[in-house]
């Protein structure tokens, strides 16, 4: 990127280059010189303002050439081929949303499950089978055992019928997960 001198020099280099372009067609060093010298500003900056009013922007209705120099309509059909990519990117949005629907759906359905079971299976199973849905730290099934005075078996006994239980319910709420 290019950094532009004061705004007043810019504004007179800007005024001064395109008359001189014009009239000798193309500019020495001699005639950057003259009009740095005019503006008191250094060469570079002179050549730093040309290059930036000379520089290539794209049209709209521009004719795009591809690689073999054919022309293959103009800009707006380019971009109406780039914009059919939006419209996927669009469908995306619209999957995503509603997985995010489904997703809220199922952590709805599951806390009510977790409000209905006891203290014990529901720490239980929130750290066992459904530790993949919270972020706080996972308890192993010897760690819950002591903490509950149970054997680590029953803690795995209790995790699975609690799971099965949990499964039951969203069975039962299967039409509540699907998106219509």
């Amino acid at each position: 990127m290019w950094k532009l001198p004061d705004s007043d020099s810019v504004r007179n280099i800007y005024s001064k280059l395109p008359k001189l372009k014009l009239e000798k067609k193309s500019l020495s060093n001699d005639d950057y010189k003259i009009i740095a010298e005019e503006n008191n500003v250094n060469i570079d900056d002179v050549k730093i303002v040309d290059k930036f009013i000379t520089s290539k922007t794209e049209s709209g209705d521009q004719e795009i050439k591809n690689e073999t120099n054919e022309e293959s309509g103009n800009r707006w059909s380019q971009l109406e081929l780039e914009n059919s990519d939006c419209l996927k990117s669009d469908k995306n949005l619209e999957e995503q949303a509603n997985q995010n629907i489904i997703i809220k759906k199922f952590h709805k359905i599951k806390n009510d499950y977790l409000k209905t079971i006891p203290v014990r299976e529901k720490e239980i199973l929130n750290n066992t089978k459904l530790n993949e849905f919270n972020s706080s730290k996972h308890l192993t099934l010897a760690e819950l055992g002591k903490k509950f005075n149970i054997s680590s078996e029953r803690v795995r006994q209790i995790a699975e019928k609690s799971f099965a239980d949990f499964k039951e319910v969203l069975i039962k709420n299967k039409k509540d997960l699907e998106i219509i």
